[in-house]
């Protein structure tokens, strides 16, 4: 939406609610007017379903919680050196259900790990592989039986149309 708000559907009464969200991510636009940073993505966490993980367009992503109305973590990545480095956000995903820490997907082929409640700029882990120019990506993570030594993340990505499968387990 234009606005840049995020608006809630009530699935049982298939409407509308009142509540909007609007994690206020702005970026300049034509002629030096801020204009908002389009959602790309938007991950629920597993347990606490008040809490939302965004991917903007140009800015980077952030932990929202509905309960403070408020985002509680911001990863940002809108510089130009970073964007020059690493390329837009392309993806996100939470890591493992106690979603802890989260993964974000760069449009030049890399991933970086952060922890969800930490305030720090730095990633937690890096992961790149040899692709660049990536349109679109999808994460999806994977545990078996609770056992960390089964975590597994499944890169989907495309530079066009298509979706070229990766994995990738995490250690």
């Amino acid at each position: 939406c234009d606005s840049g708000n995020v608006y809630i559907f009530d699935i049982p009464k298939k409407c509308l609610t009142n509540y909007i969200v609007n994690p206020g991510h702005q970026v300049d636009g034509f002629n030096g007017v801020k204009t908002p940073d389009p959602v790309i993505r938007i991950k629920a966490h597993w347990y606490k379903m008040h809490r939302l993980l965004f991917a903007f367009a140009k800015t980077g992503a952030c932990v929202f919680s509905l309960n403070k109305n408020r985002e509680i973590r911001t990863v940002n990545t809108g510089s130009k050196e970073i964007q020059a480095q690493k390329g837009k956000v392309v993806s996100i995903e939470w890591l493992g259900p106690a979603c802890k820490e989260f993964v974000i997907g760069f449009e030049k082929g890399g991933l970086e790990v952060y922890g969800a409640e930490s305030s720090s700029q730095r990633p937690l882990r890096k992961l790149n592989f040899a692709e660049e120019n990536i349109k679109s990506m999808r994460l999806f993570f994977f545990q078996r039986a609770n056992k960390p030594e089964y975590n597994t993340l499944v890169i989907e990505y495309s530079k066009d149309s298509k979706y070229n499968p990766m994995i990738n387990n995490l250690k």
